[in-house]
Parts: C-alpha cells; structure tokens; sequence
C-alpha cells in the first residue's frame, strides 16, 4: 500500500532535522526526612477527628414549574461534626439558614434524616448546649459594654470588664454601675467587673460564659473594681 503524503513528509523532516542535543541526567532527590512533631500532631488531630465529619444536605421546599405541586429539593451543602454520643451536629449556620429540612451523611455514607434543634449564629462552645437543653438561645442582659484590650492596658487596669458604656435603665444602671468616661483634662474613672458569682473573668467572652449559666431574671452576684477599691 503506497503511505499516505502526511505520513511521507513526517519522515523526511524528522530525517532532516539536526540531532536533539543529550537530556541532562535527572536530578537526585533526596529521601524526605522524619515528619517533624507538629506535623506528626496535625496528622494524629486528623486521623482521630475525620470519623466525627459529616456532610449536611440542606432542603428546601419549590413549587413544580408545570405540575405546581410543592416539593422538597437540596438548597445548598456544608460540613458539619457530630458533637456527643446522643447524635447532636453542629454546623455553621449559613449551612441550615432557611433550610426546611435536612440530611446527614456520615463518613460511612449512611444518611440520616435531621432534625433541627435549635439555631443561633455565635460560638459553638457557648451556644450549643444551650440550643440542645432548651431549643432555643436566651440570653441574660446586663446591659454594659467593655472597653477594648488596648483602653485597659493604657489605664492601667485589672484584669476583668472595664464598663464603656452602661445602658440608661438596664440592670447594670439600676444597680449603680458606672462606665469610665472621658472628662476635661483626664478619664473619669468607672467599675471593672472583675467576678460573678464569685467566678474571676478576664474579659467580655467571660463575662458571657458566665451569664450562660443563668435565665433572665435570675440573681448573681458581681465583684467590682472601682476607683483603685474592690
């Protein structure tokens, strides 16, 4: 059979062609050395929590387009982990936001029908047992706000809550709290919550794990720092 033009020409200009210079010899490379500790760590934290991931399935319900029969269809997907031994997820909230339903998927691929428990956008170590217990997050109000890292340090504070702003007839306010203000020629010295209930806090996310603990309307008792005088 008589080769084809492409074919022939191919031939003539690889024969033609100057010969290719010689490949360098490919580099050693060199054994990789012992993992180093915190990376030893980081792939023990993996091994020993990747069981607990889950895949969340968000559902929402749509209106069929021709039929108008309402129907349940995926809305969007997220991560979550299973937190105790009684089956509760914790997600990020954008995950379920205005979801309808939900699925959970394990890491054995078993899927789980969800039930919503309770929602809120905030930390998870503070939030969810909470949302578990009640379903629900409620939260106690002094009605204070503190002053940043940086205020405190500049007047020399203790540790604890330094009140910025106390809100005009909170709690805080009835029970005499004043915030630090500025005056003519130097700060007006105000209270540092420094313990509830006789628990020290270091700042306002104490402060909050505090209040946790409480219902609306329940008593606790609070340490102050006032004027150099506890």
């Amino acid at each position: 059979m008589k080769p084809s033009t492409p074919a022939t020409l191919l031939v003539l200009l690889l024969a033609a062609s100057p010969a290719f210079p010689a490949l360098p010899p490919p580099r050693a490379i060199a054994p990789r050395g012992p993992l180093a500790s915190d990376e030893l760590n980081n792939i023990a934290v993996f091994k020993a929590a990747s069981p607990a991931v889950v895949n969340i399935t968000a559902l929402g319900l749509e209106r069929d387009f021709f039929s108008l029969d309402v129907q349940q269809v995926p809305q969007g997907t997220g991560t979550g982990f299973v937190r105790d031994t009684h089956g509760h997820v914790a997600t990020n909230f954008h995950v379920i936001q205005g979801a309808n339903d939900a699925r959970v998927t394990l890491a054995d691929q078993t899927s789980y029908k969800a039930e919503l428990v309770g929602a809120f956008p905030d930390a998870v170590n503070r939030i969810v047992p909470r949302l578990i217990r009640d379903g629900r997050m409620v939260r106690p109000s002094l009605g204070v706000s503190g002053a940043s890292p940086e205020v405190k340090r500049a007047l020399g504070l203790p540790k604890g809550v330094a009140l910025a702003r106390v809100q005009r007839g909170g709690t805080a306010a009835r029970a005499g709290l004043k915030p630090f203000a500025r005056g003519d020629n130097a700060v007006v010295p105000g209270d540092v919550i420094t313990a509830i209930d006789g628990e020290p806090i270091d700042n306002v996310d104490d402060m909050l794990t505090a209040f946790e603990r409480l219902q609306p309307g329940d008593t606790c008792t609070h340490t102050l720092w006032r004027a150099s005088k506890s």
